[in-house]
C-alpha cells in the first residue's frame, strides 16, 4: 500500500499547527505518495458584518469579525439581522437571538458601526453651544446630555452650568447642579460655562478695564500682579465681588491689595 501522510488532531485534541491567529484546519487531507492525497478546506459562506457589509468568510473568521455567518445563501440574508442592544452594548444578531432579559432588536439592517445602542441627542457643550450626538460621545466632550432632543428646542443657559471637578484643576463640565452636586463637585450656578477656565484654583484680583477678574493659579496670578483668592466664585464677570470692587478715585489699587495680605 503507497505511503501518506496525513494530519490528524493533536495529543492534547487541538488540531495540527494550532496557532491563536491561524484558522483551525476543518477536515484533515492527507498527502500522497505515489497515490492521490486528500485536502478538506473550510467553506465559505455568508458573513454579515457589525457595519452593517457582507463579506464570503469562512465560519471561523466570521466569529472573528464578530459577524452571523449563514452557512449558505446570499447578502440579502444580511436583512434579518441588525444590532441587539443589552444597554449600550451592542452586537450584530438575528433577532430570534435577541429576546433574553435586558436586549433589545433595533431592526434588519441596523449597525453596531456606529454603536446604534447608545441614545442619540442634543448635547450642550462646555462653551454653552449645542450639537446632536450620541451619549458617550458628549460625555466624551463634557457636555449635558438630553434624550431625543432637537437643539432648536432646547436652551443650554437654562438649567445647566459650570460644573467644577473637585481633585481636577482644569477639568470642567456642562452638567445641571443636582448631577454636578451628585459628583462632589462645585456647581458654578446657571447659566455659567466653561471658559475661559472658571475651574482654575481661584480668583486673581488684578486692576482691569474689562470689570472681568480671572481664574487663574497662583503663580500665573503673580505674574499678572494681582491678589490671589483660592476658590470659585462664580461666573468671571462675577467674580471681581470677591476683591471688593477693585480700586476706586480715594484708593489706589496697592492699597486695596494691602487690604487682603
Amino acid at each position: 500500500m503507497p505511503s501518506t501522510f496525513a494530519v490528524v488532531p493533536g495529543s492534547g485534541g487541538g488540531n495540527f499547527g494550532d496557532w491563536i491567529w491561524h484558522e483551525p484546519i476543518d477536515g484533515f487531507g492527507t498527502l500522497g505518495f505515489g497515490t492521490d492525497g486528500e485536502l478538506e478546506c473550510a467553506e465559505l459562506g455568508t458573513c454579515c458584518l457589525p457595519d452593517g457589509s457582507c463579506e464570503s468568510l469562512t465560519a471561523y473568521w466570521c466569529k472573528r469579525a464578530d459577524g452571523v455567518y449563514f452557512e449558505s445563501g446570499s447578502c440579502s440574508d444580511c436583512e434579518s439581522v441588525g444590532a441587539c442592544c443589552t444597554d449600550w452594548s451592542c452586537a450584530v444578531r438575528p433577532e430570534t437571538d435577541c429576546r433574553g432579559e435586558n436586549e433589545t432588536w433595533l431592526g434588519g439592517g441596523s449597525t453596531c458601526e456606529p454603536n446604534e445602542c447608545v441614545p442619540l441627542g442634543s448635547c450642550c457643550l462646555p462653551d454653552g453651544s449645542c450639537v446632536v450626538l450620541r451619549e458617550n460621545e458628549c460625555r466624551e466632550e463634557f457636555g449635558a446630555f438630553l434624550v431625543g432632543m432637537d437643539c432648536t428646542l432646547v436652551d443650554c443657559y437654562v438649567g445647566f452650568g459650570a460644573c467644577c471637578y473637585i481633585g481636577w484643576e482644569t477639568l470642567c463640565r456642562l452638567a445641571s447642579q443636582e448631577e454636578c452636586e451628585a459628583l462632589g463637585s462645585v456647581y458654578l450656578g446657571d447659566g455659567t460655562t466653561c471658559e475661559p477656565e472658571p475651574c482654575l484654583p481661584g480668583v486673581c484680583c488684578v486692576q482691569s478695564n474689562s470689570g472681568v477678574c480671572p481664574y487663574t493659579t497662583p503663580e500665573d496670578c503673580e505674574d499678572l500682579g494681582g491678589y490671589f483668592i483660592p476658590g470659585p466664585a462664580g461666573p468671571p464677570d462675577e467674580a471681581c465681588e470677591v476683591c471688593c470692587c477693585g480700586p476706586t478715585e480715594e484708593s489706589s489699587w496697592g492699597e486695596v491689595k494691602a487690604k487682603f495680605r
